[in-house]
């Protein structure tokens, strides 16, 4: 049970990549995609019930997962994103021995352990470990996520991490064409809150290097409020910075290659993130990274090694290491090969997919 096909987000990409492999290696794979279960609730409640509250469609895409699960047998395997939708389903799944859970876990949207203790902070421990106790078994995607998997109370050796890859085939690495007096800085992620999208703006109109360009790749309307705040910060308080940022939406592969390609720093401000594939392209493309200093980023980019660390949500902190290395040219190109050294011979899809499916056959034979 994946979420969306074709993948658009990170995690989207990893659950394809494991549904693919199972298919290739002769698994018999019943898709199920909840998000389309719950627009196909939406749109049959908005025509003559649209005055009702959101929990009926998500009653209603309970009943249609039930009336889709209940002639299926063997291993389920679904993203924790949608987990609490799942809840219903997977109990009575438990209760009439039906087949082993297996949840893919990415990071805990709302949740972080580090956090001071709260009323809102035990509420979101609570729900995700209810709604992730029926798992037999969960695959995550660094040291981070497993760590806030055992602060809810799971039990560590029903947990195994299992990395991402970097699809170096589909990374084709262009010449630069840009003026040599230019830096290009880029960012790949949608636009919104947890990738800090703000106060990468921010930091870049701070910087004040008017031979610079900021190059954002990634959707506009994941949250289209957050981006037309965004928007507005930079109309207000922008001024001539505001025309060397460029808003480029999702492009397509070959296009958001050009611009990596064209890169000269990758920036990415994330509030939380539970591995960064983007991360591992921009090494790929043999960037220096300014990225955060918290959750999943520290695993893959090490301070003075590959990048630059920032504390999260600091503006200034993060123009300061723009900065350093847009001036420092020989810099940016120590640290950006150490990255691309760093990623040789390791994060590959194929390694990753055969652990997956070995995790599999233990739990439930093909067939």
């Amino acid at each position: 049970m994946m979420s969306t096909l074709p993948p658009k987000t990170g995690g989207e990409i990893y659950d394809t990549h494991l549904y693919r492999h199972a298919e290739s290696q002769g698994w018999r794979i019943n898709y199920l995609s909840v998000q389309k279960l719950r627009e196909e609730a939406r749109a049959r409640v908005s025509r003559p019930f649209g005055w009702l509250p959101s929990q009926f469609v998500s009653l209603l895409t309970a009943v249609a997962l039930l009336r889709e699960l209940r002639t299926l047998r063997g291993l389920v395997v679904q993203d924790q994103e949608y987990s609490v939708a799942l809840l219903a389903a997977n109990l009575l799944m438990l209760l009439f021995r039906r087949g082993t859970i297996v949840t893919i876990v990415h990071h805990i949207p709302g949740y972080d352990s580090s956090a001071p203790e709260s009323g809102q902070k035990r509420v979101y421990r609570w729900k995700n470990k209810v709604a992730l106790w029926p798992s037999a078994q969960f695959i995550t995607v660094s040291a981070y996520s497993k760590r806030e998997l055992i602060s809810l109370g799971l039990d560590p050796n029903r947990i195994t991490i299992l990395s991402p890859g970097v699809d170096r085939a589909g990374l084709e690495i262009f010449p630069k064409t840009h003026p040599a007096d230019e830096v290009h800085l880029v960012t790949l992620g949608s636009i919104s809150p947890r990738k800090g999208t703000i106060y990468l703006a921010e930091a870049f109109v701070k910087m004040a290097r008017p031979n610079v360009h900021l190059h954002l790749i990634g959707s506009t309307t994941v949250d289209a409020d957050y981006c037309e705040l965004v928007r507005d910060m930079l109309k207000r308080e922008g001024g001539e910075a505001a025309h060397r940022i460029h808003f480029h939406g999702r492009l397509e592969q070959n296009e958001a290659n050009k611009l990596l390609s064209e890169a000269d720093i990758f920036a990415m401000p994330s509030l939380q993130e539970g591995f960064g594939i983007a991360l591992l392209e921009a090494m790929h493309y043999g960037l220096p990274i300014v990225t955060t200093n918290i959750t999943a980023q520290p695993e893959l980019v090490e301070e003075g090694v590959n990048g630059l660390l920032v504390p999260p949500a600091d503006a200034p902190a993060l123009a300061t290491a723009l900065q350093t290395l847009v001036d420092h040219p020989e810099r940016r190109r120590t640290l950006g090969e150490n990255g691309r050294q760093r990623l040789a011979g390791r994060y590959d899809w194929e390694t990753t997919c055969l652990k997956f499916e070995e995790q599999m056959r233990g739990l439930c034979p093909p067939g």
